[in-house]
């Protein structure tokens, strides 16, 4: 038999029961993040520079295994001195710029307007890998000795309508390197450096600088 006492504690308590079991399921309610905590979570956040401009994440570079090494880059510096320098005029070659692209450097030398000689080294990964890369290329051409190496050479038209110069070239391949010499001339004087004659100069750099054995 339930009192006037009783009546009045379950008066009171019954809210506050329901009020605790309110609270029970729902949880303690998430805590505020700050802004420094939001940005820890996020995956490689763009870093704010003193100077205010956005800068993305610095990547990994990768080097694959026929990246041309900086010895293999000063065998052109060297070769541009004997082939360029002398006879390309400093206002038509300023800089003899060596180009990188990938498993390959080149060095064109021009001498006059029309008249330039490219020199372009491919690196592969062994030479087994560049004599077959060679021997893929020959598309039916003869195969020469060049000091004991592999070689082939062309000519073809300059590729100017009405123009009478030819564009000589003299490919080889000597260990994992195979070196493409193209001389163009755009009239029929040859300014040009002779293909052969420079491979010659290349050839004896490659051996000063071991790279290859004398023949």
């Amino acid at each position: 038999m339930k009192t006037a006492t009783h009546t009045a504690i379950c008066r009171v308590a019954g809210p506050l029961v329901l009020l605790i079991l309110l609270v029970s399921s729902c949880g303690t309610p998430p805590r505020p993040t700050t802004i420094g905590e939001q940005t820890s979570r996020r995956t490689a956040p763009a870093t704010p520079s003193p100077t205010g401009r956005r800068e993305e994440p610095e990547a990994t570079a990768t080097v694959t295994a026929t990246s041309p090494s900086a010895e293999e880059i000063g065998l052109l510096e060297r070769t541009s001195q004997a082939v360029c320098a002398d006879n390309s005029p400093e206002s038509l070659n300023p800089a003899g710029a060596i180009v990188v692209d990938g498993s390959s450097f080149s060095l064109t030398c021009v001498y006059a307007a029309g008249h330039a000689t490219r020199i372009r080294i491919e690196r592969y990964e062994d030479p087994e890998t560049a004599l077959s890369a060679f021997q893929s290329s020959l598309g039916g051409r003869t195969v020469e000795d060049f000091h004991g190496h592999p070689s082939t050479a062309w000519e073809r038209a300059f590729p100017e309508p009405g123009s009478e110069g030819r564009t000589r070239t003299f490919q080889w391949q000597a260990g994992r390197w195979i070196v493409q010499v193209t001389s163009s001339d755009d009239t029929a004087y040859p300014i040009s450096r002779d293909p052969r004659e420079v491979s010659d100069i290349i050839y004896t750099e490659m051996i000063g600088m071991g790279f290859v054995e004398g023949d």
